[in-house]
Formats: C-alpha cells, structure tokens, sequence
C-alpha cells in the first residue's frame, strides 16, 4: 500500500474513532440534537393532553353526578297526614319532568318550623326543596321561636287551597258547633282542643273560635295531624281541625262527626254541614301549600324547577290528583306564589291582632 493510500485509512480510522468517543460521552450532532428536542416536545405535549383529557372526564364526572344527586324534598308533618300526600304526589311528577330522584323526608315538629330551617340552611351541595304551608306564615307573624319568614325561601309554586273541619269522635255528646262551643254549663270538664302543633292555621283557627264563643280550652299541640287524630277517634278530645281529605274518610266510616267547615263557603264534600261563620260572622280560614327551595340551591337548578313547575300544573292527571286531595284552585306558578305569600301574610296578621293572648 502507497503512503497515500496510508494516510486516507489511518484519516478514516481516527474520524470513526473520533464519532465513536463524541457518541460515547453524549455529545450530538446539530441533527441529533433537534430530533431528540423534538422528540422530547412531543412526549411533553401527549402527557399534557392527557392530563387535560383526564381533567375533563373529571369536571365531567362531577357535573354528571351533581345533575343525577337527588333532589329532597322536606315535609313538616308525620307521613300519612295532607302535607305528606302533597309532597308525595310532587315528587312524582317533578322525577317525570327533570329526570332525577326526588326523595321524601319528613321532619315534624313545630307546627312546620323544623323542616323549613332545615331547608333554609340546606348545603349548597345538597338541593333541597320545601312543601310548606300557612302555618309558616302564622308562625312567623306570631313571633314563634326559630319561625321562619317565607320570603327568605325561593318560591316555586303552590298547591292550591285547603279549608278545615270542626270534628269531634262519634260517641261525643256535641251534636252541633253551638253545642260545642256554647256548653258552659259544665264548668268542672273544660273543652280539650287537638291541633298538628302550635302556631299552625289550625291551632289559630281554633282559638278565635274560642275566643269569639268566650269559651275556654286547653289547647293541645302534637307533632302533626295523624298523632292527634288517633286521639280524637278515641275521644281523649272534645274536638280537633282536620283536612278535607281526612275528614272525608274518617267520616264515611263513622268514626267521627263533622260540625263544621272553616272555609268561607260549605264544602262540597259536606254541603249540609255549616260554615263556622254561620255561627260566628266573619271567622272563617283556610290554608294554602306552597313548594319552595333552599335559597341555596344553583339558580341553574331553580330556574329549571320553575320552569318544570310552570309545565306540571297544566297537566290533567296532576290538577285530578291534587283535587282528589280536595286542594281546591288556583295552583300557581313561581311569580303567583310570591304574591300568595306577600297577601297571606298581610291577611294572617290581621287575624293575629285580634286574637286572644
């Protein structure tokens, strides 16, 4: 081999030799360099957008359960009594219409006034709804402890009207509501009085009755109207304020007698019964359900009930099942129920002024 030819072999070996150290203490060429930049991008870019991706399934997740978490639904009285079937009769239609669990919890006591705190201090991650009565509005214009102002709730709707019925058991000796109320000649056994709790539009009713007979009675307060039939039906009390419905069916299996109706007109239920203010001129009452939110609850949540709501109430079936609980019309819609409330209250506190303390 001619010493050029030498030259090239011994300049190519020490040009391998060369590449072979740089490779081996990590050293790149410009190409390299870029393809392994690259390569390190693309690997930083597939990880962020699965974090991203599982940042997404996540919200989504979250947003999927918290439009599928169920809805409760508080009521103030016992199971089997008027405000119990309204709200059960609700959460049917209202689980049709929103595609979502509506759940029933019955939390008596106080005449309403536990289950609506419950409802005015319900998590904002727990949506909560109200069927409520006029009770609350008595409550709150008779300054009763923990009472809770209407106002401050989210109105959704109502359910109609109800009156009363002045009922006594069957084997009682009172045969009419002058009887009733006008019997002073026995002093020594004074009249007994059942109401679903204290404050109630039942439990007011009951004492302007008395007040306007000049009569007394004690006034015994349970924890919802079931309690406090069960001891009128054994006669443990000369009378009790029952609904419509409860009446109706306690009446056609005689086991109580009906004097008289608290509305401002007979009922058709009971056309030859009297009207309290047949009696006593001017004194009538009756009740009016309402459904309310949490003033917690999303107003995407309470926007979609009220609208939800609006539909409910024109439907047949729904209007038949509320009237076969004798809750007699208008049933309103979110703005009606507000102006019920603003008018119940200025109504409740003109009775309050002329009760008797």
């Amino acid at each position: 081999m001619d010493s050029v030819s030498t030259r090239r072999c011994i300049g190519r070996s020490a040009s391998v030799q060369a590449r072979s150290s740089r490779s081996s203490y990590g050293l790149c060429s410009p190409h390299d360099s870029k393809e392994r930049a690259l390569s390190r991008w693309l690997k930083s870019m597939r990880c962020f957008a699965a974090l991203l991706l599982l940042a997404h399934m996540g919200s989504q997740a979250m947003l999927i359960e918290r439009h599928m978490r169920p809805i409760t639904l508080v009521v103030g009285y016992a199971p089997g009594g008027l405000s119990d079937r309204l709200a059960r009769v609700v959460a049917k239609y209202l689980e049709q219409e929103i595609d979502r669990p509506v759940v029933v919890k019955n939390v008596s006591g106080a005449g309403g006034v536990l289950a609506a705190n419950e409802v005015l201090y319900a998590h904002v991650e727990s949506p909560t709804l109200l069927v409520g009565d006029s009770a609350l509005i008595v409550s709150h214009v008779t300054q009763a402890p923990q009472s809770v102002d209407l106002s401050l709730l989210f109105p959704i709707g109502t359910l109609g009207s109800t009156s009363f019925v002045v009922a006594v058991a069957n084997p009682s000796k009172f045969r009419t509501l002058n009887d009733l109320l006008g019997n002073k000649t026995d002093s020594l056994k004074r009249l007994t009085v059942g109401t679903p709790g204290a404050n109630t539009v039942h439990d007011l009713t009951a004492r302007l009755m008395l007040d306007r007979a000049q009569t007394k009675a004690e006034m015994i307060h349970y924890r919802g109207g079931v309690p406090m039939l069960a001891d009128l039906l054994e006669d443990r009390l000369s009378f009790g304020l029952l609904s419509l419905v409860t009446a109706r069916e306690y009446e056609r299996s005689q086991q109580i007698r009906i004097l008289a109706v608290t509305g401002e007109r007979r009922s058709r239920l009971f056309p030859n019964t009297p009207t309290v203010s047949e009696s006593y001129s001017g004194l009538y009452s009756a009740s009016t359900a309402y459904l309310l939110a949490s003033p917690q609850m999303s107003d995407e949540l309470k926007l979609t009930l009220t609208q939800k709501w609006g539909q409910i109430i024109r439907k047949t079936d729904f209007l038949n099942e509320l009237r076969s609980l004798e809750m007699s019309a208008p049933f309103l819609d979110a703005a009606g129920a507000a102006v019920k409330i603003t008018e119940e209250k200025k109504w409740w506190t003109k009775l309050v002024k002329i009760q008797p303390h």
